[in-house]
C-alpha cells in the first residue's frame, strides 16, 4: 500500500517546514519567533538636536518583527541620564492619565506599576533592544488599579519575573484594568501558574511572543478569567504547562501560531471564541472547550459559541474536542489521532462546512445529530462514530508540505469541491475549496 501523504502528519512524522506534527504525540517544531532574546547591556547612544534635546526614534522593528508607530513622548526615560528619568517607574510616579513615556534602549533592572494612570508606555526603538528586567522579585508589570482603556505597554522584552506561589503571572498581570500589547516579548520568566493573567480585565494583544518560561505542570502562558481577550499575530508556547492560554471569557484570535508539547493548545472554559487564520496545535488536544452540563438545579443551554474559520488545528490525540458547546466551523484542516473533532452534548444548530478532517480514529465522534456539508476525510477509521457524516471527498487532500502549507497541489480532489453557495467562494470568485486555503479569507 503507497503511503498516503497526509498521514505523515498523524502516524509517522514528516517534515513540514516551520511546524513538524509526529503521530507519536511529540511537539511539533516551530521555526517563527524561536530566538531567545539577547540582553544587550551596551550602553545604547542618544543622539541629540542642535538645541541639545533628545532626539526621538520612530518606526524602528523589534523583536517581534512589528514596526511601531511613535509619537512624541511627553517624557523621557533614558537610563544613561540623556531623557527626563532614568527608571520607568519615576517616569509613571511623574505623569498624568492621557501622556506618553517614551524608553530608550536598556535593561531596565525594575518592577512598574501602572497605578491606575491611564499611559502609552513605549520602547522607542522596539523589544529587540529595550528590556524590563524583574530581577525575580515579582511580576514584572503591574495594571490593577483601575486603568482604562488607552493603556499601553509596547516595544519590550519583559522578562526574568516570578509569579511566586501563588496564581500571580511572572511577567504581566492586570485585574479590573485594560492593557493593549504590542510589540511585546514575554521571556525567561520563572515559577509561575501563568506569565500573562488577567481577570476581569480587557487584554488586547498585536506582535506578542511568548517563549522560553518556566510555567508550572498545571499552569498557562496565558490565563484569564472575565472581560475579554483579543490576540492578533501572536506566537505562544506553554514553556512546561498544560496549555498555552485559558480563559474563562470571550477570545478572539487572528492570524496566530498556538503550541503546546505538554497539554492543549487552547483550554476553553464556558467562554466564546472567534478563531480565523491560526494554526494551533497540543499535544492532548489542539482545543478543548467546555460548558457546563444543564441540570434541574443550574439549568444550562449549550449556547457558548465557537466560531472556526480557515484554522489548521491539531492534536496528538484530538484536534478539536468540545462538550455542550455551539460549534460553527468553516474552511478549516482538523486533526488528531483518536478523532479530528469529538461534540458531546453539542447544540443542535452546530455546524461542520467545508473542512477536511484528517484521523486514524474518527473524523467525527458525537452523540447526537451534526450538520455537516462539503467536507472531506482522509485516514483508516471511521468518517463519523455515533454521528451521521457525508463526505463528498474521501481521497489523498494533496497538500503541498503539510501541516505547514496547506495549499493544495494542482489536481487536488478538494479544488472546487466546497459548498457552491456564493456565500462561501474563494477569494477569486470560483466555488470554494475545501480545507483551510478556501472561501474568501484563507490561511
Amino acid at each position: 500500500m503507497r503511503t498516503l501523504l497526509p498521514l505523515c502528519l498523524l502516524l509517522a512524522g514528516c517534515n513540514a517546514g516551520e511546524m513538524t506534527i509526529k503521530g507519536d504525540g511529540s511537539a511539533p517544531t516551530v521555526t517563527t519567533n524561536t530566538t531567545a532574546p539577547t540582553t544587550n547591556t551596551t550602553p545604547p547612544t542618544t543622539s541629540t538636536t542642535d538645541t541639545g534635546e533628545p532626539q526621538i526614534h520612530t518606526g524602528d522593528t523589534g523583536g517581534t518583527g512589528a514596526t511601531i508607530p511613535v509619537e512624541v513622548p511627553d517624557h523621557i526615560v533614558d537610563c544613561n541620564g540623556g531623557g527626563d528619568f532614568t527608571s520607568i517607574q519615576d517616569a509613571i510616579d511623574g505623569a498624568v492619565s492621557g501622556e506618553r513615556i517614551g524608553v530608550e534602549p536598556c535593561v531596565y533592572v525594575e518592577r512598574i506599576d501602572y497605578e491606575g494612570k491611564t499611559l502609552d508606555i513605549y520602547g522607542i526603538q522596539g523589544s529587540s533592544v529595550t528590556f524590563i528586567d524583574g530581577d525575580d522579585d515579582g511580576t514584572v508589570v503591574n495594571v490593577e488599579s483601575g486603568e482604562a482603556l488607552g493603556t499601553r505597554l509596547a516595544g519590550f522584552t519583559v522578562m526574568v519575573g516570578d509569579g511566586g506561589d501563588d496564581d500571580d503571572g511572572s511577567a504581566i498581570e492586570v485585574e479590573l484594568s485594560s492593557l493593549e500589547l504590542e510589540d511585546i516579548v514575554l521571556a525567561d520568566n520563572n515559577d509561575s501558574d501563568s506569565v500573562l493573567y488577567g481577570r476581569d480585565a480587557w487584554i488586547t494583544a498585536t506582535d506578542l511572543v511568548i517563549r522560553d518560561n518556566d510555567v508550572q505542570s498545571d499552569g498557562q502562558s496565558i490565563w484569564t478569567k472575565g472581560g475579554s481577550l483579543t490576540l492578533t499575530r501572536v506566537d505562544i508556547e506553554c514553556s512546561g504547562g498544560d496549555q498555552a492560554v485559558w480563559h474563562h471569557n470571550s477570545l478572539i484570535l487572528v492570524d496566530s501560531v498556538i503550541n503546546c508539547s505538554t497539554g492543549h493548545g487552547i483550554h476553553n472554559y464556558h467562554g466564546e471564541m472567534s478563531l480565523r487564520r491560526n494554526t494551533i496545535w497540543g499535544s492532548e488536544s489542539g482545543i478543548y472547550a467546555y460548558d457546563t452540563e444543564s441540570t434541574e438545579e443550574f439549568p444550562d443551554n449549550p449556547n457558548e459559541k465557537i466560531v472556526l474559520w480557515n484554522n489548521n488545528i491539531s492534536g496528538g490525540e484530538i484536534g478539536l474536542e468540545t462538550m455542550y458547546v455551539n460549534l460553527e466551523v468553516t474552511n478549516c484542516v482538523i486533526s488528531g489521532l483518536e478523532a479530528a473533532i469529538t461534540m458531546l452534548e453539542g447544540h443542535e444548530d452546530s455546524t461542520v462546512v467545508n473542512t477536511s478532517l484528517i484521523s486514524n480514529g474518527c473524523g467525527v465522534l458525537g452523540d447526537q445529530p451534526i450538520e455537516n456539508d462539503y467536507n472531506a476525510y482522509f485516514g483508516f477509521g471511521d468518517v463519523g462514530c455515533e454521528v451521521d457524516m457525508n463526505p463528498v471527498v474521501t481521497s489523498d487532500p494533496m497538500f503541498v508540505s503539510p501541516p505547514s502549507d496547506l495549499t493544495l497541489q494542482p489536481g487536488s480532489p478538494l479544488i472546487n469541491a466546497g459548498h457552491p453557495a456564493s456565500m462561501f467562494n474563494d477569494a477569486d470568485g470560483s466555488r470554494n475549496d475545501i480545507g483551510a486555503k478556501g472561501g474568501f479569507l484563507p490561511l
